[in-house]
Order: structure tokens, then C-alpha cells, then sequence
């Protein structure tokens, strides 16, 4: 159920590398363990907003945002405006009438735009590439104190925008919705990690990586999980913060992830065997390394090289 709540903000006017595999390394590996849940779990209550404001399964919801009040009618009015941004998405055009002092105020992008002796400073019209029109005009609509609903697929976007363009009270407010939306309970972290990475949002990012590590086993479950990028997996399965109930969950989530890869190019060295290094042999049950050491056993996709190393690091330090 859509639920709809007004937010208001205080005016402010301002490789990760692979483990070395090498057997100097292979005892300091072995020691490393993982965080384990807990049996019976713990309190898995999200976090709220200051505002009381409920979190929400997926995408299915709505926050209504303002940065300020004031000037709302001066948007997008020929009334005193001095530039026009004239913002490009492909096909796509759309100009807006505006006023360099606003933007100039709210924005450090349009700050350094106007007040640092470029071109722009003078000119009449600006152009804005690469930016789709509706997501620029809800920044727009906000940097001028009006009110924008934004839902649960426009969140990175607006997040991403408010980051590039220096804009840090929309920036504050949509990583505080980020953080209410995209909790353990509500089965969409590996979604936006994706989107997030997409997008090169550092901080929804390093979020969404939170949330995963905080149950590995669900998250490896959701449907997006097939669809990150062979980076993120990595960054996930090697972080000591994991938490699973034992290392054949995060074995089985890996395995998950490689059925659903395309095959690799012709010479073009395989993920699996640069992921699997990241799985603590040594913490598997003995009948799982038992089971992978029969050749016949294995998941007919896997072709690893390192297999049997892993098996035998597997065992010697059990």
C-alpha cells in the first residue's frame, strides 16, 4: 500500500584485491572466520526515521520532500531569471527558466559554476547532459522549496543527482530514506546494490553491502543477487563482517550467482575461479569437502583450476 508523508528539512544555504593464495598466506587464511548468526536469532527491527516514518518491502512507497520555503514560485518563471538550463537525455530536451543566485545558493556545482570566473558565469543558457528531464526537474522543484513525491525507483537517482551537483540536504535526506527503505526485512538490497553500482553511488553502495552482510543467506535468495557485477560479489564474499549460519551458505550463494553467468569469452579468465579463492575452505563441514573431492559430485558448470588447492587448504587446516 502506497503511504504518503510530508518530510521537512532545515534550511541550510550552504580493488579490492584478492587474497594472496600463496602458502605463506594459506595460515593466516585459514584462521580468519566469518560472524556467525546467533541460533534463534536477534532482534531484526529496522531502523526508523526521526519522522516515525514506517519502512517498506521493495519500492512500494512514497515520501513527499521539501529543502526549503519561500521561493517556490519563482520556479521555472521568466520573473527575474537570468539563465535558462537547458537539460539533454538522448532525445529528450526540456529548458527551465532560472535564477543563478538560487541555484548558486543551494548547489556548490552551480556555486562553482557561477562564481568561479567561467564562461557560464555570463551566460544565458546552460547545458546539462546525460540527465533525464523529470529527475532534474524534481531537484529543480526542490532547490526552489517546493514539495516532490518521489518513489522507491527514482531514490538513487534523485541521491546520485544531489551528490554530483553538491546539493547536501537533498543528499542527507535521500541516504536517511535510503537507509528506512532498504533494511534486512525488506528484500531489496541486492536490487539497489545493483542500481547503486550502476550509478556509481558510493554511499548507497556501502549501504546496501551493510545490509547484505548483515544476513548473506537471505540475501543471496533475492532474485537481483544473480545480477551483480562480478566486483560486488567479490567485495561481499571476502569482507570478515559476513554473516552466515556456516560457510556452505555463502558456498551455495556463490554457485547460485556463477549457474546464472553467461559463459565466459573465448580466453577470457573464468570468475569462478577468481571467486571461488574467497570462500573459507577451512570452515566447511568435512562431508561438503568430502562430497567436492569426488569429481562426479560437483556442479557440472564448475571447471576450477584451483579446486583441488582449495580442497587440500580445506582439509589441512581443519
Amino acid at each position: 500500500a502506497t503511504q504518503s508523508c510530508e518530510v521537512r528539512l532545515i534550511d541550510l544555504m550552504s580493488d579490492s584485491l584478492l587474497r594472496s593464495r600463496s602458502p605463506g598466506a594459506a595460515t593466516e587464511h585459514a584462521r580468519r572466520t566469518r560472524r556467525r548468526t546467533e541460533e534463534g536469532g536477534g532482534s531484526s527491527a529496522a531502523r526508523a526515521l526521526e519522522d516515525d516514518l514506517e519502512p517498506h518491502g521493495g519500492d512500494e512507497w512514497l515520501e513527499e520532500l521539501r529543502l526549503r520555503e519561500g521561493l517556490d514560485g519563482l520556479f521555472d518563471n521568466e520573473l527575474l531569471s537570468d539563465v535558462q538550463l537547458v537539460v539533454v537525455h538522448g532525445e529528450q530536451q526540456r529548458r527551465f527558466r532560472c535564477h543563478k543566485v538560487i541555484l548558486a545558493a543551494m548547489s556548490t556545482y552551480f556555486r562553482a559554476l557561477f562564481a568561479g570566473g567561467m564562461a557560464e558565469a555570463t551566460a544565458a543558457e546552460v547545458t546539462l547532459k546525460d540527465i533525464d528531464p523529470a529527475c532534474c526537474e524534481h531537484v529543480l522543484r526542490l532547490l526552489y522549496g517546493q514539495s516532490v513525491r518521489i518513489t522507491g525507483p527514482s531514490l538513487l537517482t534523485l541521491m546520485h543527482l544531489a551528490d554530483f551537483y553538491g546539493v547536501a540536504q537533498l543528499y542527507a535526506r535521500t541516504a536517511e530514506l535510503l537507509e528506512s527503505h532498504v533494511t534486512k526485512e525488506s528484500d531489496n538490497c541486492c536490487a539497489k546494490l545493483a542500481e547503486a553500482a550502476a550509478l556509481g553511488c558510493v554511499q548507497a553502495q556501502a549501504h546496501c553491502v551493510r545490509v547484505m552482510l548483515a544476513d548473506f543467506g537471505a540475501a543471496s535468495r533475492q532474485p537481483s543477487f544473480v545480477s551483480l557485477e562480478q566486483r560486488v560479489l567479490a567485495d561481499v564474499l571476502e569482507r570478515d563482517e559476513l554473516v552466515c549460519a556456516d560457510e556452505e551458505v555463502a558456498l551455495d550463494g556463490l554457485l547460485r550467482w556463477w549457474a546464472a553467468q553467461p559463459p565466459p569469452a573465448a580466453g577470457a579468465p573464468a570468475a569462478i575461479d577468481e571467486l571461488l579463492p574467497l570462500v573459507r575452505w577451512p570452515l566447511l563441514r568435512p562431508a561438503t569437502l568430502a562430497q567436492w573431492s569426488d569429481a562426479d559430485s560437483r556442479p557440472a558448470a564448475l571447471r576450477s583450476s584451483l579446486l583441488n588447492e582449495l580442497l587440500l587448504e580445506g582439509f589441512r587446516y581443519r
